[in-house]
């Protein structure tokens, strides 16, 4: 349970915080494209607002609005609210492709420290952690490529792959190993968002240049 709005809240209270921003001029009612900005949904532009805010009041600027921002906002203090599930990117049958490949990428040797259920597991933590890390709107379009994405997403391809670097820590394997196996996630979200593709073809297209590099 949190006690605090965060992105990704959403629901009566994150509109009447949306409603208390834009009575006290810290965020305007509605967005570029003229939709409203009180629309009971935590996201980037809520959260800017409340950073803005709480540098005003020599609050600590991380954008989660707690006890001593409502404060601020002479708002009652959150209630508790349930954490959303966990989601994933990738399907059963996706994963199992992409322990295959994992398989592929570490070393062999005289002791052989990760077996398929330890790959499984990899896997299945590394699907988790970027369905967490991925805004919601994010990830559900890619649960549904049905389009690529134009422009250039380099900055934010790196982005992801530091923060999956962070988020994962796997002791026995090596930081070049651990790293490459990232990067090919990180490489396969990319793929399919950059050139339109389903993750079986940005799999296809994928797995033979990540063999290449061992």
């Amino acid at each position: 349970m949190a006690f605090v709005l965060k992105p990704g809240s959403s629901g009566q209270a994150v509109s009447a915080l949306q409603q208390r921003l834009v009575d006290i001029g810290a965020l305007k009612a509605t967005a570029a494209d003229g939709s409203s900005n009180v629309d009971g949904r935590f996201g980037q532009i809520t959260r800017q607002a409340v950073i803005e805010l709480q540098n005003k009041h020599g609050l600590y600027p991380d954008g989660l609005v707690g006890p001593n921002t409502s404060a601020a906002l002479d708002l009652p203090a959150p209630e508790p609210q349930a954490e959303p599930k966990a989601k994933h990117v990738f399907t059963a049958a996706q994963l199992k492709k992409l322990a295959e490949l994992v398989d592929g990428l570490l070393p062999t040797g005289p002791l052989d420290l990760f077996d398929d259920r330890a790959i499984a597991w990899l896997v299945e933590k590394l699907d988790g952690a970027l369905a967490k890390l991925l805004p919601p709107h994010v990830l559900a379009f890619i649960n549904d490529l049905s389009q690529g994405l134009d422009g250039d997403l380099a900055a934010v391809k790196r982005r992801l792959g530091e923060q999956l670097n962070r988020a994962i820590n796997v002791p026995l394997l090596s930081e070049e190993t651990e790293g490459r196996i990232i990067a090919t996630f990180v490489d396969l979200v990319f793929d399919a968002l950059q050139l339109g593709r389903s993750f079986d073809a940005a799999l296809a297209r994928i797995a033979p240049k990540a063999t290449r590099t061992l």
